[in-house]
């Protein structure tokens, strides 16, 4: 599979929380909708590194956290952390810059805005 296509393939499936985050939100609530929706996408899919017993290989921070969660232990997502520290620290504000402008060009016919009340002038 061609390298453009895999990582195509990655972000939808990490945007598809951040917009179901977002349409469940009421739309009285802009802000708070467009706030979740880039947290989430940021935390579910800034590229990580997975430690293994022989290897490290790159995977998406959205996996780090489901293997830890269905593991139910706290230490993977732990050593991954405690082995990337400068990874992370760079990497998690280049993900929300990038997010940031994916959800500001997602959401171009202001859908993140409030719907005016019916009969107000």
């Amino acid at each position: 599979m061609d390298l453009m296509l895999k990582l195509l393939i990655v972000v939808a499936i990490f945007l598809a929380p951040s917009f179901l985050a977002a349409w469940l939100i009421p739309k009285s609530w802009p802000r708070l909708r467009y706030y979740l929706s880039v947290c989430l996408f940021v935390l579910l899919a800034t590229p990580s590194w997975l430690v293994g017993e022989m290897t490290t290989f790159p995977v998406p921070f959205g996996l780090v956290l489901l293997v830890s969660v269905i593991d139910a232990d706290i230490n993977v997502l732990l050593r991954s952390l405690q082995s990337w520290v400068i990874w992370y620290v760079l990497a998690f504000p280049v993900t929300a810059l990038m997010a940031v402008r994916l959800f500001r060009r997602v959401h171009p016919n202001n859908s993140f805005k409030p719907s005016p009340l019916r009969g107000s002038a």
